[in-house]
């Protein structure tokens, strides 16, 4: 009965042990994930190069890792935008293009920014599998990119059905300042 209870102690403290390790574990998989967001959050050619040379490496390297073709076209003299609304931008369409890879099943996307004398246009197409907006939940990245756009004092459309794809589209004013 003594060894008998030895063990049964021995096996819950493996047992604690296990899960403490398996916390440790997630840990450790959350840190790195906060490290890869950090990363993400300000590219070296967002603040270096500015907002095109940023859209262009991150069509790069959603093409390089992955079957997702992206085809990135600019219309328009390109107006000059201050740091915060760059990055406000660059954020609004890296989280349309990391929904399209996630989520769509899409095999191509178009990415078009349209120059207009006071507006900016944003579209992003895809040719996936589409989704019903009434249907959808509250997603966070759906949530953030209507945040930032509504920061940029801008508007957000979004034309989609089940099997058809997905058509985001913004427009931004130029010459309005952001909301605080």
């Amino acid at each position: 009965q003594i060894h008998f209870n030895k063990i049964q102690e021995e096996l819950e403290h493996l047992q604690k042990l296990k899960t403490h390790l398996r916390a440790f574990e997630m840990l450790d998989d959350a840190c790195a994930e906060v490290r890869k967001i950090s990363h993400d959050m300000m590219p070296g050619s967002l603040e270096k190069l500015g907002l095109h040379a940023a859209l262009r490496d991150l069509v790069s390297r959603i093409e390089t890792s992955g079957n997702l073709k992206v085809v990135f076209q600019e219309f328009g003299d390109k107006k000059p935008l201050d740091k915060t609304n760059e990055t406000m931008l660059f954020r609004i369409v890296q989280e349309m293009l990391n929904n399209v890879v996630k989520h769509a099943e899409a095999k191509e996307v178009i990415l078009q920014f349209t120059w207009h004398e006071h507006s900016l246009n944003v579209i992003v197409e895809d040719d996936g599998k589409g989704f019903d907006v009434n249907r959808i939940g509250p997603g966070i990245g759906l949530q953030s990119i209507r945040q930032r756009v509504d920061y940029l004092g801008g508007d957000l459309s979004i034309d989609t059905q089940r099997g058809r794809g997905s058509t985001f589209t913004i427009d931004i004013p130029l010459n309005k300042t952001p909301k605080e």
